[in-house]
């Protein structure tokens, strides 16, 4: 009766204790490649490398209009709404220093991830100005290794675009 009262509280502790964690040092250098990847591919105008780095149906959230993006184009739809909005502020060229992860958090194949960032912003006057903000990420583990789910954009400072 002893072990089959063992048993069913190992079982139970087993179904409540959810996924695996999945915070192995390896998956917190795989993560931090993606986000690495993120940064330098926005910054060569890589597209198709920045592309590549997302989940088929992605969620994207930013300061200017229509502020969300999800599904198959939202890549796309992000990187042209991105554009004209560039154009309406005479922004010819930006970017991104990513600072290290402030926040990582693991559970099984997820992560979300904090990271500050400081997005520069050439002008058609000459002038770069510099405006800080931080990215929240979540990432998803799959057979491919980690990619980009979603992540959210905030200015943390006085912008120097809006």
């Amino acid at each position: 009766m002893r072990s089959m009262f063992v048993g069913a509280a190992m079982a139970l502790g087993l179904i409540l204790a959810g996924p695996a964690r999945a915070d192995t040092a390896s998956d917190t250098a795989a993560v931090n490649g993606v986000l690495g990847a993120f940064g330098t591919t926005i910054n060569k105008g890589d597209i198709a490398g920045f592309s590549a780095l997302y989940v088929d149906t992605p969620t994207l959230l930013d300061e200017f209009a229509p502020f969300a993006w999800s599904g198959k184009g939202a890549i796309a739809a992000w990187l042209g709404d991105f554009g004209a909005w560039a154009k309406a502020n005479a922004v010819t060229s930006t970017k991104l220093e990513l600072g290290a992860p402030e926040a990582v958090n693991f559970a099984g194949d997820r992560a979300y991830v904090t990271v500050p960032v400081t997005i520069y912003a050439g002008l058609s006057t000459g002038k770069t100005l510099p405006t800080f903000g931080q990215f929240a990420f979540l990432m998803t583990r799959s057979g491919t290794g980690w990619k980009i789910a979603g992540w959210a954009y905030s200015r943390t400072g006085t912008g120097a675009l809006k």
